[in-house]
């Protein structure tokens, strides 16, 4: 008994591979988009706390009042006006709250942290791109938000009551192994 040989199934798969390679050559200009030439990340970690760099770079960060900073670039920066309130509190469900960037024209950001969104949010840790000027040559810049500052600080009720749990069960089994040895 002989069994067929599957020459279909060869075709197929080269016939799939063919179109699959064709749709991804098709579909790349409708993705593709301004290819940030710099980077900044901006990293909250308390509401007094904030971290950013340029290009890895640290910049300089002055914390105004809670949840507020000012970041200062180089004088031969200048960013365009905008209002980034799209990065999403971490801690909030209903993606209403945000940590806003906004560039005023000048050489520095503005960062507030904990506002009410009128925009669409997007996970933490998302990048954007805006542009701005350094010494007069226009380009495009990747602005990425992570919030390390919100999450739980304390453990919550539930683990605080198991841990109290465990250990007083560690205790009575310790002093009972004591009590069967002496």
């Amino acid at each position: 008994m002989q069994f067929p040989v599957r020459k279909p199934m060869k075709n197929k798969m080269i016939s799939s591979l063919a179109l699959s390679v064709t749709a991804a050559m098709l579909a790349q200009p409708l993705f593709a988009g301004v290819i940030p030439a710099h980077d900044i990340q901006i990293t909250e970690n308390s509401s007094t706390n904030l971290s950013a760099t340029f290009d890895g770079a640290p910049v300089t960060v002055q914390n105004t009042t809670s949840d507020r900073w000012t970041l200062t670039f180089s004088n031969t920066f200048t960013f365009g006006s905008f209002d980034l309130d799209v990065f999403a509190e971490p801690e909030d469900n209903t993606m209403t709250m945000a940590n806003l960037v906004e560039g005023t024209g000048t050489n520095q950001l503005f960062v507030r942290s904990d506002i009410l969104s009128g925009h669409t949010t997007f996970p933490n840790g998302t990048p954007f791109v805006e542009f701005l000027s350094i010494s007069g040559s226009q380009t495009a810049v990747s602005i990425t938000f992570f919030d390390n500052g919100d999450g739980a600080k304390v453990p919550d009720l539930g683990s605080t009551s198991a841990l109290l749990f465990l250990s007083l069960i560690a205790l009575v089994a310790v002093s009972r192994r004591r009590s069967a040895l002496v």
